[in-house]
């Protein structure tokens, strides 16, 4: 994750997911605000990956659950924060609407670059 953007005006959970933002920017929001996450690529990418592929090879149930990498986490509605984590470990599909809302296994991947932004 990014650090949140001091200039923009906060918005709410609902607000958000009416966001259209920029087409080739994935969004985060934390306490109301937006804030721009950079792709992960080379290493990052392939550790993410790798982790996703070992939780799925260790799922005492690999139907039901299994890791998710790319996918968004409500972490409070009324609060505003929904976060994109490395890779999510989850026994509950994603709701309708492509939203994470539990998780077994939260993993943030920290590299040299975003471990001083990371919330």
């Amino acid at each position: 994750m990014a650090r949140a953007s001091g200039d923009l005006p906060r918005m709410s959970f609902e607000e958000f997911l009416r966001f259209e933002g920029e087409m080739d920017v994935r969004y985060e929001l934390y306490q109301g605000k937006l804030v721009a996450m950079a792709p992960p690529h080379g290493r990052h990418a392939r550790i993410a990956q790798s982790v996703g592929n070992l939780l799925d090879r260790r799922s005492s149930d690999p139907d039901r659950c299994m890791a998710y990498q790319g996918a968004g986490l409500v972490i409070s509605e009324s609060d505003a924060t929904y976060l994109v984590p490395d890779v999510i470990f989850a026994c509950t599909p994603p709701d309708r609407r492509g939203l994470m809302h539990s998780a077994a296994i939260i993993v943030e991947i920290l590299s040299p670059s975003t471990a001083l932004n990371e919330f």
